[in-house]
């Protein structure tokens, strides 16, 4: 039986910017998220933030759709398509199924779509970890056969 090595990355550029986006999405969004929830299940709430319940869900809504594109595109680029039958499972299908449950209700697939972001966020530091460590190796057996050769040389 034959190990294959592990995959690594094509373009480091593309998915260390897909790392700093979802960084920015689960810092920044997923406090709207919490935002969004109470103001949507403690109505009295509004009054207080003196914003409707529908600001911040636009806004994560707003963003989950304008990264979409980007997300499919680096996974499909990097030819993980395991984690794109996951965002169709885990986003795509809830999606068209949850709102017929919940009277549709678009926070749902909303938070779906953050905890997809998360799983994937740290599965892409991963990815740059190993790669990092990839380079770390070729580096050592670049030094390690500039050393032989110098030794070989005396």
């Amino acid at each position: 039986m034959e190990i294959k090595p592990k995959k690594i990355i094509n373009d480091f550029y593309l998915v260390n910017r897909l790392r700093i986006i979802l960084r920015l999405q689960t810092a920044i969004l997923l406090p709207l998220i919490l935002l969004a929830l109470i103001l949507q299940f403690f109505p009295f709430m509004n009054r207080i933030f003196k914003l409707s319940a529908n600001v911040p869900l636009y806004i994560v809504t707003a963003a989950a759709i304008l990264f979409t594109p980007f997300l499919i595109y680096v996974l499909i680029k990097e030819k993980y398509y395991g984690w794109i039958t996951f965002y169709f499972f885990m986003v795509v299908l809830p999606y068209i199924f949850i709102p017929l449950a919940f009277f549709g209700h678009i926070l749902t697939p909303a938070i779906l779509f953050y905890i997809f972001c998360y799983f994937l966020k740290h599965t892409v530091e991963e990815w740059l970890e190993e790669y990092d460590a990839h380079l770390g190796r070729e580096e050592q057996k670049k030094e390690s056969a500039r050393l032989k050769k110098e030794e070989d040389m005396w």
